[in-house]
C-alpha cells in the first residue's frame, strides 16, 4: 500500500511524464504536419495529414493532464497547510480559503483521497468535513489576567509556563 508521500511524489513524477511526452507528440507532428503540407509529390497525403493531426491532438491532451495532476498536487500541499497547521477540517472553510466552490473541494479531496495523497483520511458527509485519523488539535492554552508586583500593569499570562511582564519585564507569578 503506497504511503501518502509515495503517493504524491508517483503522481508527480507521472505528470511530468505525461506533460513531456505530450510537449515532444505535439511539437514532433506539428512539424511533421507541415511537412505534409508542403510536400506536394507524396502520394496518400490524407492519410498522413489525419495521422498527425490525432498525434497532436494526443499530445495536447497529454500536456493537459500533465498540467491537471500538477495542479491537483499544488491544491494538495495547500489543504495540508491548512488542515495540519490551522486545523481546518470543514470543507466550507477550506473552500473559502482556497478559492474555490465547495463541490470542486469536496470531489477534488475524494480524487485525493482515493489516489492516497492522504493516507488515513475520509470525507463525512454529516459533518461536511474531511476527517483525518490521528490528528488532534493541541489543547487551547488557558490564559489569565494578574497584575505585575513591579510596576503594576495588568497582563494575560499562560497558566503553567513562566511569563514575563509586557511592560517591565519582571517576572510574573500565576
Amino acid at each position: 500500500m503506497k504511503t501518502s508521500k509515495t503517493a504524491v511524489v508517483i503522481n508527480a513524477i507521472q505528470g511530468k511524464i505525461i506533460s513531456a511526452v505530450g510537449y515532444f507528440l505535439s511539437i514532433f507532428m506539428l512539424l511533421g504536419l507541415i511537412g505534409y503540407i508542403t510536400d506536394k509529390s507524396m502520394e496518400n497525403r490524407g492519410a498522413g495529414i489525419i495521422f498527425a493531426i490525432i498525434m497532436f491532438a494526443v499530445g495536447i491532451l497529454s500536456i493537459l493532464k500533465g498540467i491537471q495532476i500538477k495542479r491537483r498536487i499544488k491544491r494538495f500541499k495547500i489543504y495540508v497547510d491548512l488542515i495540519s497547521m490551522q486545523y481546518m477540517t470543514s470543507i466550507d472553510n477550506l473552500a473559502a480559503n482556497t478559492a474555490k466552490n465547495v463541490d470542486f473541494v469536496k470531489k477534488d479531496l475524494r480524487k485525493m483521497i482515493s489516489k492516497k495523497f492522504f493516507a488515513y483520511a475520509m470525507i463525512d458527509n454529516a459533518k461536511n468535513e474531511i476527517v483525518i485519523r490521528g490528528l488532534q488539535k493541541p489543547p487551547q492554552a488557558q490564559l489569565k489576567s494578574v497584575a505585575c508586583q513591579l510596576c503594576g500593569a495588568n497582563n494575560k499570562i499562560i497558566i503553567g509556563q513562566n511569563n514575563e511582564c509586557d511592560y517591565c519585564g519582571s517576572v510574573l507569578n500565576e
